[in-house]
């Protein structure tokens, strides 16, 4: 169950670094891009320390499946607005 953590966390802070850096390029602006990888590293701590909490109270299955139903929905929820945004017909 540990394991599952790793890829999640590492991801999550380093993903996030290398593409701002080329949008940040792209833009002509790096210097105040830096802001949003501290925000995004003090956002998941305290997501983190909420999910813990839940966790502790929940159960830690239903925790990772909760956040992991969250995040399918959004994530499928945003590609079908985005597809009715863009859509020829």
């Amino acid at each position: 169950m540990g394991l599952s953590y790793v890829a999640a966390i590492s991801c999550g802070l380093v993903l996030v670094t290398g593409i701002l850096a080329q949008i940040g390029t792209a833009l002509g602006d790096i210097e105040n891009i830096v802001w949003i990888p501290g925000g995004w590293s003090v956002a998941s701590a305290v997501s983190f320390a909420i999910a813990g909490g839940f966790s502790d109270i929940f159960g830690r299955r239903y925790v990772l499946i909760t956040g992991q139903v969250i995040t399918l929905v959004g994530a499928v929820s945003l590609s079908l607005i985005l597809f009715c945004l863009f859509c020829d017909s």
